[in-house]
């Protein structure tokens, strides 16, 4: 692995080029979305090209990068879905060249490519059991490579590059599994990250003797004004795709300044694509929202990419509803590990702890909260301890009914090995019949569904005019996402201590006030982390 530095974050480097550097500054994007990203359907090397708000997102992302220092070329993947985004740019940025690069296409994902993601376990269970696979030298039937083979391929190409282009910025085009790759070659403990965005920059500084640092990461304050926002991109190490995450990849790295050095802002941005839904993970249907809507959520963003648009945080004294702040519990060691917990009772390890303590100390300088409630499993009541004692000894209530869904036989085991260790159970779990239990007593989605609204609606009566905070659990609170979005489509991930507020009105109507806020992690090690996928481990 190549060595690294912690990314590199002050104001003075994103108003600079590199002329004269001794690295190349190199622009990693994502293309643009397509219509296999919207339906979740696995890419690999197959060729599908662009959809309408791909192409958007390719426009808004060249006008951006053409207000920016000097680029001296583009280099593309020769995956039509990238090379549309590559050209689409270098347009925007006055008629650049483009060059492409078949080492850096996707991953080739063998027998699964054209396959949904959701149906490989069922339809191709070996090729699926090669994907996931810890072994990175498994490669995948039919002809797919192996993550070392990917690692190999892309790397290479891109030192290639940097060692072309020294004291220059270039732009490279490629995928979601290409850049995931990236990232672990130059993050610090060779991890990657879980999900690239559509359109997304991602900047690397790549020196001659090998060393690669992350200037910068995830960040799209350019697509605020597409549709972008509302789509589910998919997850890119299924399908070169990206499941949003509302919007913790506009998080840079942990920075090197004190936090305050950094702005969180919370920006009102305006849903403009009502075509298409705010989150398509695991729903058959796609009905669309009556209209555009109007969402708030907190970004961090990095400079210079501020908003003008800041809207200061306010308390709820007086009004109609109640202010629910719903908290993810912290990481623990089974989040890490991708390890279901359901009921089972983990605690916190050392990360999910300063999470707590880091969430806590922000919600201190927010409005009055007036009481904590959690669920009863140690994991959330850590949380909410931690969080009550930062807050200035607030009382913390447990409720049985804020509980992770019970997860049956699924429980204790590594998400990736349930089909195969238990395929009645695997298929029980990612069945869409709402009502279908878990073997080994677990729940249906209906009856989570009906168990988390109502002890939320249940606290929304009883706090109309005030502040509380809701510590849970990712399946718990994807359906209280669900119960309040516009069209009831649930999110695909809830970071370990994201910031979900949901407005609460005593006739039963909820609102989405911010979703996904996880700015005050800046600090930790968290954006490293594993911590686990919530729809696998709670």
């Amino acid at each position: 692995m190549a060595t690294s530095s912690v990314p590199e974050s002050s104001m003075a480097e994103f108003d600079s080029s590199c002329v004269g550097s001794d690295y190349a500054e190199i622009i990693v994007l994502r293309h643009g979305e397509t219509a296999w990203n919207a339906d979740r359907r696995i890419q690999g090397q197959l060729d599908v090209e662009l959809n309408d708000a791909g192409r958007q997102q390719a426009a808004l992302l060249g006008d951006r990068l053409s207000k920016e220092p000097k680029i001296s070329l583009v280099y593309s993947s020769d995956l039509a879905r990238a090379y549309e985004t590559a050209q689409i740019i270098a347009a925007r940025c006055g008629g650049l060249k483009v060059v492409t690069d078949v080492d850096l296409r996707e991953r080739h994902l063998g027998d699964l490519q054209g396959l949904v993601f959701r149906d490989t376990a069922k339809l191709n269970p070996k090729a699926h059991q090669a994907f996931v696979s810890h072994e990175t030298c498994q490669e995948i039937p039919g002809g797919g490579e192996s993550r070392d083979q990917l690692h190999q391929r892309c790397t290479s190409s891109l030192q290639r590059i940097g060692n072309k282009h020294k004291g220059e910025r270039v732009v490279v085009v490629s995928h979601g599994a290409v850049i995931e790759t990236l990232d672990k070659q130059a993050s610090p403990d060779g991890r990657s990250v879980r999900y690239v965005l559509n359109a997304s920059v991602n900047i690397f500084h790549v020196y001659d003797d090998g060393k690669w640092t992350i200037k910068s990461w995830g960040d799209v304050s350019h697509l605020n004004h597409t549709g972008s926002l509302q789509s589910d991109f998919g997850r890119d190490e299924q399908s070169g795709q990206l499941v949003l995450r509302m919007l913790s990849a506009t998080s840079p790295l942990p920075l090197t300044k004190p936090p305050q050095a950094s702005q969180s802002a919370q920006l009102n941005v305006d849903a403009v694509r009502p075509s298409h839904p705010w989150q398509r993970h695991q729903c058959p249907s796609r009905s669309p929202i009556p209209g555009p809507i109007s969402l708030s959520f907190y970004l961090h963003l990095n400079p210079p990419f501020r908003s003008n648009r800041i809207v200061p945080r306010l308390g709820c004294v007086g009004s109609d509803y109640a202010e629910i702040i719903v908290l993810r519990h912290g990481e623990t060691a089974w989040n890490a590990d991708g390890r279901i917990q359901g009921h089972l009772d983990v605690e916190l390890n050392d990360a999910g702890r300063q999470q707590a303590a880091v969430v806590g100390d922000r919600l201190s300088k927010e409005p009055k909260i007036s009481v904590v409630y959690s669920s009863d499993l140690a994991r959330a009541y850590e949380t909410a301890q931690i969080i009550a004692a930062r807050c200035g000894g607030i009382k913390v209530v447990t409720d049985v009914d804020l509980r992770e869904r019970h997860l049956g036989d699924l429980q204790g085991l590594v998400f990736r090995d349930t089909a195969k260790l238990n395929p009645k159970v695997h298929q029980a779990f990612v069945s869409r019949d709402s009502c279908q239990e878990i073997p080994g007593g677990g729940e249906s989605r209906d009856q989570l569904h009906q168990r988390c609204t109502s002890s939320v609606q249940r606290i929304g009566n009883k706090h109309k005019g005030e502040r509380v905070v809701l510590v849970s659990h990712g399946g718990f609170i994807r359906t209280l996402y669900k119960q309040a979005s516009p069209d009831g489509r649930s999110v695909a991930k809830v970071l370990n201590t994201s910031v979900n507020i949901i407005h609460v009105y005593d006739d039963g109507k909820w609102t989405i006030k911010s979703w996904g806020d996880v700015s005050h992690l800046n600090p930790t090690g968290y954006l490293q982390s594993g911590f686990g996928g919530d729809e696998k481990s709670g």
